[in-house]
């Protein structure tokens, strides 16, 4: 099994955001980690939609999207950011974990 380090994103400055990721890409990570909570699923926390389309659109290395939300509909907001691999859903209401990843695969 392939191992990729994957640094979360919701721990970065954001502050210093481009700053952090290029010293994380300096690094060597293989791609960025981040979360998206919904407030209903899970506690919301942190990262938001432009939080997303920056690191997406900024990063030299792709991203993993963690979708952790109820409302199926929101994922779609989710697609074509930009430099996305995969998006995994959580809870229930969803097709399986790898047949949405296969929807959401895109870029990188």
């Amino acid at each position: 099994m392939e191992k990729l380090l994957c640094p979360s994103m919701m721990c970065a400055d954001f502050g210093a955001l481009k700053r952090e990721m290029e010293a994380l890409e300096k690094a060597g990570i293989d791609l960025y980690h981040l979360d998206v909570m919904d407030g209903k699923f899970v506690p919301n926390f942190g990262m938001g939609l432009q939080d997303i389309q920056y690191i997406c659109g900024q990063g030299k290395k792709p991203a993993d999207v963690h979708l952790m939300i109820e409302d199926g509909e929101l994922r779609g907001t989710f697609r074509g950011i930009g430099r996305q691999d995969h998006l995994y859903p959580s809870g229930g209401g969803y097709p399986s974990d790898q047949n949405l990843a296969k929807d959401y695969r895109c870029g990188g």
